[in-house]
C-alpha cells in the first residue's frame, strides 16, 4: 500500500510543478502580449527591438514598459529575464 501512495504522491507532486509551469508561461504570454499590443498601437515597426520576445527556455527579451506591474508581478518577470 505504501508503494501506491508513493507512486500517487509522486504523480501528484509532478502535476504540480507541471501546472506551476504552465501557469508561469501563460502569466509570460499575457504580460508579452500586453506590452506588445500596447507598443504596436504607438506605431512600433514589426519585429522592432522595443517588442518583447521569447527565446527556447522562455525567457524573455526585455521588461514591459507601458505596463504598471506590481512589486511581485516585476520580480516573477526578473526570473524570466534573459
Amino acid at each position: 500500500m505504501d508503494g501506491r501512495m508513493s507512486n500517487v504522491e509522486g504523480k501528484l507532486e509532478t502535476n504540480i510543478e507541471r501546472d506551476a509551469l504552465w501557469n508561469h508561461r501563460v502569466f509570460l504570454l499575457g504580460v508579452a502580449h500586453n506590452e506588445n499590443a500596447n507598443l504596436a498601437r504607438h506605431n512600433q515597426q514589426p519585429g522592432s527591438k522595443d517588442f518583447i520576445m521569447f527565446d527556447e527556455q522562455w525567457r524573455i527579451s526585455k521588461m514591459p514598459e507601458t505596463l504598471t506591474l506590481s512589486d511581485e508581478a516585476r520580480q516573477n518577470l526578473q526570473r524570466s529575464l534573459k
